[in-house]
């Protein structure tokens, strides 16, 4: 899974807890997705730490948050999956230790990659949920059937890529279920 547009409200960085906005039915859709025996894990680009927009506590304490948010609900993240890199080694303002070129990039399939060989995941058998055309092409890459969630990436998508309203249809989706969570 992405974060931002798809758990959370696509609203650029989120740099505290405070403006991490989980979007309805994320929480009672991973549940349901773990309840059915599918890991969930998260993938995703925060280049905030490359920008210097916010550190590692920062985004630890961001990504307890959502945590927090999904047992409430029953459900789990097999694993939390942060690209922090930025390719412009001169960015103003930038943390160096963050900027450069990196394959788990999105969208590059790195961090894809990674996180099935931790987590002993047969990529034949996952699909990637996102909203953007990087994370179109990242699941590509990995050889990952891609399902794109509406947000406000959404539109760089090419034509022809079907996009659901939320993750809960998403769910609906795959669990072959016609009553998604709300």
């Amino acid at each position: 899974l992405d974060r931002d547009g798809v758990l959370n409200r696509e609203k650029g960085h989120v740099t505290t807890p405070d403006e991490l906005e989980i979007l309805p039915g994320v929480a009672e859709s991973i549940a349901l997705l773990n309840r059915s025996g599918i890991t969930c894990t998260v993938i995703t680009n925060q280049s905030g730490l490359a920008r210097g927009l916010l550190n590692e506590e920062e985004l630890a304490a961001i990504h307890e948050k959502l945590i927090r948010a999904l047992a409430e609900a029953g459900g789990q993240l097999a694993g939390i999956y942060v690209s922090p890199w930025h390719p412009d080694p001169n960015l103003p303002g930038g943390n160096p230790e963050y900027l450069r070129p990196s394959r788990e990039r999105k969208p590059a399939p790195g961090l894809i990659f990674r996180a099935a060989r931790e987590q002993s995941l047969d990529l034949a058998h996952c699909a990637f949920v996102g909203d953007s055309l990087r994370d179109l092409q990242a699941a590509e890459a990995a050889g990952l059937r891609f399902f794109a969630v509406r947000s406000a990436k959404t539109p760089e998508l090419p034509e022809g890529i079907p996009v659901f309203e939320s993750l809960a249809e998403v769910t609906a989706k795959v669990l072959g279920d016609s009553a998604a969570p709300s």
